[in-house]
């Protein structure tokens, strides 16, 4: 897989990253960092496959460093890796809640400003509960759905309690 993630090919590329997860290494007696390093120059790929596969096995390891790696890419010009950029920053709780939060604040794609949403939960409890009202409450009934799914991070035991979402 190592040899074939420097493969010409982007296809190539794409699912030799795909594969080179967290258990991917610890199976094959890679050194993590050495995988993590690997991926994080994928992150630099030209393909967008190959970043977005890049940064999907990147979380998979829940390494908070890498979190300055990816932030760059949640401005990538490809529309589909600053979603899986938000999404890899939950899985690695690491830094990038006040780049999340203002992506949930903005103008941006639904798909984006949900990973962006869930991914805050993730990692900075204050930064979403400022934000989560205007979801929790929302007439639109896709922000509504995303503020009870990202409850289930931080408490859930709050699930049973009276949260807005109950009586949807």
């Amino acid at each position: 897989m190592i040899a074939a993630f420097r493969d010409a090919s982007q296809y190539v590329r794409a699912t030799a990253a795909r594969s080179l997860t967290k258990s991917f290494a610890d199976t094959s007696g890679l050194r993590s960092e050495s995988v993590q390093g690997l991926l994080t120059r994928g992150l630099i790929d030209p393909d967008p496959g190959v970043r977005i596969q890049s940064l999907h096995s990147l979380g998979t390891f829940h390494a908070a460093a890498a979190s300055a790696a990816v932030l760059p890419l949640l401005e990538d010009q490809s529309p589909n890796v600053p979603v899986e950029a938000a999404a890899t920053l939950g899985e690695l709780k690491g830094q990038g809640a006040t780049e999340l939060a203002k992506i949930v604040s903005g103008r941006r794609s639904f798909g984006l400003r949900r990973a962006a949403f869930l991914s805050l939960a993730r990692i900075d409890s204050t930064a979403f509960a400022a934000v989560e009202q205007a979801w929790s409450t929302s007439g639109d009934w896709r922000l509504r759905a995303t503020a009870a799914e990202a409850w289930v991070y931080l408490a859930p035991s709050v699930l049973l309690g009276a949260r807005p979402f109950l009586k949807d």
